[in-house]
């Protein structure tokens, strides 16, 4: 192969690689604008309101039941609850309906 071809082959190449380059710079430009409204939703969803969590210990006092049974509770979807850490903290507006929702049925 003479080196002129060689040299026409190289530039080709150059070419598409500058054309996948563009190509590749205006997605992630795509990817750059739409993040940001993504992240910002997901950071809203993730929002703790310290004064309203209580720990387990909390929990339980509030309620006068034991970490058993809020764990069945939680095992059966009826409250969520945050990990932070090790430690496990519950949603006290959450709590207080699941109690008044719970003490309407025994009255039933």
């Amino acid at each position: 192969m003479s080196l002129q071809k060689k040299i026409k082959e190289l530039e080709y190449r150059i070419f598409n690689l500058e054309k996948s380059l563009d190509l590749l710079s205006k997605k992630l430009s795509q990817v750059e604008e739409t993040l940001p409204f993504y992240y910002n939703e997901s950071q809203e969803d993730q929002t703790l309101n310290a004064e309203n969590l209580l720990s387990m210990k909390d929990a339980c006092s509030l309620l006068n039941i034991n970490e058993t049974k809020i764990m069945e509770w939680v095992k059966k979807d009826l409250i969520s609850f945050e990990r932070v850490g090790e430690l496990t903290y519950f949603d006290k507006n959450e709590l207080k309906i699941l109690f008044r929702k719970m003490m309407i049925q025994d009255l039933e």
